[in-house]
Parts: C-alpha cells; sequence; structure tokens
C-alpha cells in the first residue's frame, strides 16, 4: 500500500514537551518575519519550519532505531533529512495540507525504488475529527492524480495516537483532514 505505522514510538511526555516548544519556536518565526501576516502571504501560517535548527530537543524525533531500521532497509546506510516542519492544525479549520498533494512537489513520475520516504509523527491524538491525515494507497506507482470516482473510493483516513508514527512513499497522495475539534492538532513531519 505504500505506507505503514510504527506503534508508541515517542513517549506521552516527548509529545508534551515537544507541543510546548512548537508553540515557543513559532513565536519566533512569527517575529523573523515581523508577523503573522507575511508567513500567511507565503503559505506559512501554523506551519513551523526546521525545528532541530531552534532547539535541539527535536533531535531526539530522529533518532529512533525502530525508524533508521525502516529507512535503512529502504535506503541503505545512507539517507538524508530533507525537511522537519510541525504543521499546527488549528481548530475548527482546514490547513494548506488539505489539498492532495505529494511531498515532492510537483514530481509526478514513477521510481522502481523508493526516492522519498515521509514521517508523521503525532503528538496529539489524530482522529477524524480533528483531522488525521488522509492517504490514497498505491498512488506513489501512478504519475498523475486519479479521478474523483477512485479518490472518493479508495482514500483512506490514518487515525493514530500519540507517539505514533505514520511512515509513507513521499510520492503518494495524501492531505490533512478538517480539524473539527476545538483542540489544536500537533505532528511533526519530516521527509528523508
Amino acid at each position: 500500500n505504500g505506507y505503514t505505522i510504527l506503534k508508541n514510538v515517542f513517549s506521552k511526555n516527548d509529545c508534551s514537551i515537544a507541543k510546548k516548544k512548537i508553540d515557543e519556536i513559532y513565536k519566533k518565526q512569527i517575529k523573523e518575519f515581523n508577523n503573522k501576516k507575511n508567513l500567511e502571504l507565503i503559505n506559512e501560517k501554523n506551519i513551523v519550519r526546521s525545528l532541530f535548527v531552534y532547539d535541539s530537543f527535536f533531535l531526539k524525533f530522529l533518532d529512533k532505531k525502530i525508524q533508521n531500521q525502516l529507512l535503512t532497509k529502504i535506503f541503505g546506510k545512507k539517507f538524508i533529512l530533507n525537511l522537519q516542519n510541525s504543521p499546527i492544525m488549528q481548530p475548527k479549520s482546514r490547513q494548506y495540507s488539505a489539498a492532495w498533494h505529494r511531498d515532492l512537489s510537483y514530481q509526478h513520475f514513477v521510481s522502481s525504488r523508493q526516492v522519498a520516504i515521509s514521517t508523521v509523527v503525532s503528538l496529539d491524538k489524530s482522529t477524524q475529527d480533528n483531522g488525521a491525515t488522509f492517504l490514497l494507497p498505491h498512488s506513489h506507482k501512478f504519475e498523475m492524480f486519479p479521478s474523483k470516482e477512485y479518490v472518493k473510493k479508495h482514500q483512506k483516513q490514518i487515525p493514530i495516537n500519540a507517539g505514533d508514527t505514520l511512515v509513507f512513499d513521499s510520492l503518494m497522495y495524501h492531505r490533512s483532514g478538517a480539524n473539527k475539534t476545538n483542540q489544536k492538532r500537533k505532528i511533526i513531519v519530516h521527509m528523508f
């Protein structure tokens, strides 16, 4: 299908600390851009970039044995981190990432081997109501986006618990759902 779930990779305490630190980093990034409006202009509202650059605590999300064993199995001994971001799904809202997309933007080809792997670490329990990630299984195997009928029939929302990691081929079409709750939902996204 092009995806798997790694259960209980991170502790509830790690998730709690990460959520607080993400808010602090986002405040710094707003200040760096002078205000939130400037982030909105470049579609960066509620997206916190390059977490480990701001706080070495986020290196622990890159150094988990189970994750790295899987990446080594896929890529061999050499792979790089392309990004570490944290989208913040605000209450009663849709995120910019709610549109179907690939993490390798504008790349519409298929490959016999994985060229990139994305991971979504859930810092809060991801549910249908708070916008858990939707995947289109097998879509990393075809170039163009499929028909509305295909999407309706095959899309799959993936609820996971806080501390779990969703791993998928970066060429798989995916999107966030709408957060219909009164609580923020935070995740950490990596692409290797």
